[in-house]
């Protein structure tokens, strides 16, 4: 054997001397039956490393008789053995892939034969599909749709929210580590210093996960003056709970749902019109709004004031689960419905269904304004003194020259 089979053969001899190994907490039971488990586990354990070191020395052998034969290094033979550039490319869509993944949706769909929650196995798919020729038969365009319904689905798997909490606390947990990971191997690379604190909104999870470096645990319990799982207690409070925990009274209630309704309604303005940092007119949301960037805030609740200014407890509460459902959204106006806008806003103009406030009169409209002319003793700004004028020290203008 080679050197890697005398390493192998060391280690699995190692874990076959173990006796009983770690598993799950089982202290309700009694104490000869925690033993009973422990050992039908360290059987099971004992067991699978045996057929693993099987295993590894026949590809051992294998691998030296086929590099023999066609003279090539045991650590190359070693790799095409394992055939892992084959696995990559069996992980691309194609479209047996694709035919297996629209036959299980329809086999598997409710109504079907199957118990409630059960489906079919993969290898059960692959006999019922070798066992019809609608494979071989199916047209191009039939193809081009599985293929797009896969494409779809891994999509969706790759990007999409999860549902069931295991697959969640697996993201997570996955996820973190490999933050975790990455974070150090900066802070070893580039000399830097980074602190990073994983929890669950919906306050299902498990307890925080988090990584801080040296510099940032002591940042925390030096200058913040708390422990670190205190820390990231709090964080997880805040992330839960939001400023809802800060609010102390109704007006600070009314302020906080007033600041959300804004910031949502200018967030979503900036991402429809694609300008960064434009804010949202309320009084004038008509002339610098809908005329000038021809969108529009379709589905404000009917019968309250469109202003969060002047709203109360009860309307703003509506306004933000309008906005909060995609009830209320910004809407890109084209041109023949921006017409139609406008047609409709001069018809409620001239019935006298929306109110335009006039400017008061000016007490000498009409009069011909001459230059303004200053009063006598009126003191004079320093925008009217020329260049060449300046004051001496008793405040008197004195003409430069004179």
């Amino acid at each position: 054997m080679s050197a890697l089979s005398e390493n192998t053969s060391h280690h699995v001899n190692t874990v076959l001397d173990i006796s009983q190994p770690s598993h799950s907490h089982i202290d309700n039971l009694a104490k000869h039956q925690r033993n009973t488990v422990a050992q039908r586990n360290a059987n099971k354990q004992k067991a699978m490393w045996h057929d693993i070191k099987a295993e590894w020395e026949r590809q051992e052998d294998a691998a030296v008789t086929l590099a023999q034969k066609h003279g090539q290094k045991v650590e190359w033979m070693h790799i095409r053995l394992q055939r892992l550039p084959e696995y990559g490319k069996t992980c691309k869509i194609n479209t047996w892939n694709a035919f297996i993944h629209v036959r299980s949706m329809d086999l598997n769909q409710e109504g079907s034969d199957l118990p409630v929650g059960e489906k079919l196995r993969l290898t059960e798919l692959v006999k019922l599909a070798n066992s019809t020729n609608e494979y071989e038969s199916l047209p191009k365009d039939k193809i081009d749709a599985m293929m797009a319904c896969l494409q779809e689905a891994r999509q969706r798997d790759a990007t999409g929210s999860r549902s069931q909490p295991k697959a969640i606390r697996q993201d997570v947990h996955q996820t973190s580590k490999h933050v975790h990971k990455e974070l150090m191997t900066l802070g070893s690379h580039c000399r830097t210093s980074s602190m990073a604190i994983t929890v669950q909104t919906s306050g299902e999870g498990s307890s925080p996960l988090y990584y801080m470096d040296p510099a940032a645990r002591q940042f925390v319990e030096i200058v913040l003056g708390m422990d670190v799982d205190t820390f990231c207690l709090k964080f997880e409070s805040f992330a839960i709970l939001g400023l809802q925990k800060f609010v102390k009274n109704d007006n600070d209630r009314r302020s906080l749902q007033k600041s959300q309704i804004r910031s949502t309604v200018r967030d979503r303005l900036c991402k429809i019109t694609g300008e960064d940092g434009l804010n949202m007119e309320w009084t004038a949301y008509e002339d610098l709004i809908i005329d000038k960037y021809h969108v529009i805030l379709d589905g404000w609740p009917k019968d309250i004031v469109f202003n969060p200014a002047d709203l109360g407890t009860k309307s703003l509460a509506v306004v933000i689960a309008a906005l909060e459902d995609g009830t209320c959204n910004w809407k890109k106006l084209t041109e023949e419905s921006y017409i139609k806008y406008v047609q409709e806003c001069e018809r409620k103009i001239q019935a006298g269904e929306v109110h335009i406030p006039k400017r008061k009169r000016h007490s000498d409209a009409g009069q011909k304004r001459g230059p303004y002319k200053r009063q006598r003793g009126e003191a004079r700004c320093v925008s009217d003194v020329r260049p060449e004028e300046e004051s001496d020290d008793d405040g008197k203008l004195v003409v430069s020259g004179q």
